[in-house]
């Protein structure tokens, strides 16, 4: 009987124990559980903004380039002889106000205008940049660049050839007096009166609202409207996924070659002077011929039209 008694007695102890190292671990699976989520509550980091103001002589300046952040950006002609900066900056978690600058440098007369955002290193949120940043340019000095990182821009009434490089957003340019140059990642370009249209889009939409000479195009998945008042030697657009509407000035002299692997072609009677088809190949004479017009879609439809 005593043999039983210690056993019995054994087992409360082990029972004891098992409860003892169930209740620690549930105790320190609910503290563990409660520091998780203290560290996922981030999204009310503070944050704080701050304006920037400053000229630059204009005397010193013949050319702009300018590097926009994640906020709305714009660009834009004025009477005034300096270059004119406004910026609002923000800073959040542990970056500060003072590590988000915006720099300035002129090197043989070009100016370089971007966010400058120190990193910050630790534990926790932290980031900072441009919410808006508006460049006035005086008269006669040219924008040759401009560079979006994720927001949307606007660039309006200045000269110059312009590179325009988006990675992610929304640009809209004209009046532009010169050739723009598009490079685009993610994103749609209106374009409004300029001189000359070239460009890249890897997945995006050009969308042209005024006439202009066209050089080379391509679009891997996007659509592009196109209004060719005529073209820049012979010239090819591309598109892999998407479709080509293209508005045409009957007053040029072109051949136009659309090749449709898969889709479909379609053209106004009055369109060109004489046209023939082939299998996935339609051929068209506008005027003398002229300038040859490439246009390869893929996987799309090509719509053209008298301008």
């Amino acid at each position: 009987m005593r043999v039983n008694e210690a056993t019995a007695d054994r087992s409360r102890a082990e029972t004891q124990s098992g409860t003892t190292r169930r209740t620690a671990l549930k105790g320190l699976g609910v503290a563990a559980t409660a520091l998780l989520a203290g560290c996922s509550v981030t999204a009310d980091v503070e944050r704080e903004t701050a304006d920037v103001e400053y000229s630059v002589d204009g005397s010193e300046v013949d050319r702009i380039a300018v590097s926009g952040d994640d906020g709305d950006t714009t660009v834009r002609g004025w009477d005034g002889d300096d270059v004119r900066v406004e910026a609002t900056k923000y800073a959040r978690g542990r970056t500060d106000l003072s590590d988000v600058t915006v720099t300035r440098a002129v090197a043989d007369g070009r100016l370089d205008i971007e966010a400058d955002v120190s990193v910050a290193v630790g534990i926790g949120p932290a980031g900072g940049g441009l919410e808006s940043l508006d460049v006035r340019v005086p008269q006669g000095t040219r924008v040759t660049r401009v560079e979006m990182d994720d927001g949307d821009a606007e660039v309006t009434d200045v000269a110059g050839d312009l590179t325009l490089d988006v990675d992610d957003g929304t640009v809209e340019v004209g009046p532009l007096s010169g050739h723009l140059e598009t490079t685009v990642d993610d994103g749609t370009v209106t374009v409004g009166a300029v001189d000359r249209v070239t460009g890249e889009f890897d997945d995006g939409a050009l969308e042209m609202t005024e006439p202009a000479t066209v050089g080379d195009l391509s679009v891997d998945d996007g659509d592009l409207e196109l209004a060719i008042e005529d073209l820049d030697g012979d010239a090819t657009v591309e598109c892999d996924d998407g479709t080509v509407t293209a508005r045409v000035a009957p007053t040029i002299d072109a051949t136009v070659v659309v090749n449709a692997d898969d889709g479909s072609v379609q053209y106004e009677g009055d369109l060109f002077d004489s046209v023939s088809t082939n299998e996935d190949t339609t051929r068209g004479e506008i005027g003398d011929g002229g300038d040859r017009l490439t246009i390869d879609v893929d996987d799309g439809d090509v719509r053209m039209s008298p301008l």
